[in-house]
């Protein structure tokens, strides 16, 4: 137990990582989560009004919401995976599946507005759909490699 809270990236790295060849996986797990997280603290945050509402204003006064920037980082990253040349890709494979889970977290973020069209952040398909792809990664993290 001691482990846990000395290390816990290597102590997490190494129970779930190890499993899997290259943390590919992982990494998108771990950058969805923790994207998501703060993506739902900031909107928290805007809500109560402790955020000015300038900073949540984009272009020329519109609300660019979230999903948007996701759709357009994983749409530049999908691009870049079929471009990229093979050892090139190999190098950059970890930074760009980081990059994925960023873009799959501020996507999902906001999956209610998918749904119900609506500009309701508290929708509960948000939680739901961040509770299934969670589950989803965690056992292509966990059983992936048995």
């Amino acid at each position: 137990m001691t482990n846990l809270f000395s290390k816990p990236p290597h102590f997490l790295y190494e129970k779930f990582v190890k499993r899997q060849r290259e943390g590919v996986s992982f990494v998108v797990f771990f950058f969805f989560l923790i994207t998501f997280l703060i993506s739902r603290f900031w909107v928290y945050l805007s809500i109560l009004g402790v955020v000015p509402e300038s900073l949540t204003r984009n272009v020329r006064g519109v609300h660019i919401h979230h999903f948007a920037w996701g759709i357009l980082l994983n749409s530049v990253i999908g691009y870049l995976i079929l471009v990229l040349p093979r050892n090139y890709f190999h190098d950059w494979k970890l930074k760009l599946a980081a990059f994925f889970g960023i873009g799959l977290a501020l996507t999902f973020d906001e999956f209610g507005m998918w749904l119900r069209l609506k500009d309701d952040y508290l929708l509960r398909h948000v939680y739901d759909a961040v509770i299934i792809i969670t589950v989803l990664l965690f056992n292509i993290i966990y059983f992936g490699n048995l």
